[in-house]
């Protein structure tokens, strides 16, 4: 993400957001102006779902994310064939 390299250039803070229902559930993050949340992956239906993950005031950088667990792979049972 360029906010970690680059760091916020603008004269404002900026936040990063999250919804939980992005993406088939999997979650998706963005970078928005201001706290009030401004969820455009569902359109207007949804406008407010999510929350603030983080703060990035001017000329700060974005932290890189926390490992994430990872999850088991899902393997056909031996001998299951299609």
């Amino acid at each position: 993400m360029l906010l970690r390299i680059f760091g916020n250039p603008m004269d404002f803070s900026l936040s990063v957001a999250h919804c939980p229902m992005a993406r088939g559930s999997e979650g998706a993050n963005w970078i928005q102006e201001g706290a009030k949340i401004e969820n455009s992956y569902f359109g207007e239906s949804m406008r407010s779902c999510g929350d603030i993950q983080d703060h990035l005031p001017p000329r700060a950088h974005l932290e890189p994310p926390a490992p994430r667990e990872s999850r088991p792979v899902a393997r056909p049972a031996e001998g299951h064939q299609h």
